[in-house]
């Protein structure tokens, strides 16, 4: 898996620490910033896709590094429900 690849993993991951870590590397190394910021895009996208094929969001609250509180998304699962289609 290259770095970009990696970075994508990370942010739909919700993995910070890691994220933040190849980031840091990116940068260092000379990626530009948007393409970073493309990356991310990418990843959001990885997020929005786990829910749009769950047909709703769910989420569990996670702690950030700033002590705020934030939503992580988690991945679906097929529950069979009697008297749904």
């Amino acid at each position: 898996m290259d770095r970009d690849e990696a970075l994508i993993k990370a942010i739909s991951d919700i993995n910070e620490e890691e994220a933040l870590g190849l980031v840091r590397e990116m940068l260092a190394a000379g990626t530009k910033p948007l393409q970073i910021l493309e990356l991310s895009r990418k990843a959001m996208n990885v997020i929005g896709g786990e829910a749009a094929r769950c047909g709703f969001f769910r989420t569990a609250r996670v702690s950030s590094g700033a002590g705020k509180m934030a939503f992580r998304p988690m991945r679906c699962r097929t529950v069979d429900l009697p008297g749904w289609a």
